[in-house]
């Protein structure tokens, strides 16, 4: 992990409401860090590309399906460090409630399964995932910061008081 360089990236999650709960679909990656690991759609914003445009792309190259980057939601933008380092990775967290198509398995992703909150198997999806899913999906808008210790583990975490913007 190279924690001299800081990234930025967007982390979408797709939410449906069936019978009055929410569901979200969360996915394990095909490669990269960590392969095992379920979570949403995560990819590096590139360029002069904007966070809900980074998102969109994220979404099409990773799930197969399309959205309108109006229909985005911003819920939380999450700092990465390891220690008290300075963050190595920014992620600006969103909710994606409408879209087209069904999400499928790609070349970046596996097949994508679909969790009350209460069933997301928590010892099992990314860092801090668990955590973000918790405050967002009852629409809490937050800044946070995860503090990693060197296997990429959550040790600690910091947030504001939630925010009214992001």
């Amino acid at each position: 992990m190279n924690t001299k360089t800081l990234s930025t990236e967007v982390l979408v999650f797709l939410v449906t409401l069936r019978k009055y709960q929410q569901r979200v679909a969360l996915a394990r990656k095909m490669s990269g860090e960590p392969p095992h690991l379920w979570n949403g759609y995560r990819s590096v914003v590139k360029g002069e590309e904007t966070f809900e445009r980074a998102a969109a792309r994220t979404l099409a190259e990773q799930a197969g399906i399309h959205i309108e980057q109006a229909r985005l939601q911003r819920f939380a933008v999450a700092e990465y460090g390891v220690g008290k380092n300075r963050p190595f990775r920014i992620t600006h967290v969103f909710l994606c409630r409408h879209w087209n198509g069904k999400p499928q398995k790609t070349t970046d992703m596996g097949h994508p399964s679909w969790f009350l909150f209460e069933e997301i198997p928590t010892k099992e999806v990314a860092p801090g995932t668990d955590i973000l899913l918790q405050r967002i999906l009852i629409g809490e808008k937050l800044r946070i910061k995860f503090v990693l210790n060197d296997k990429q583990a959550v040790v600690d975490y910091y947030h504001d008081e939630t925010v009214s913007n992001l």
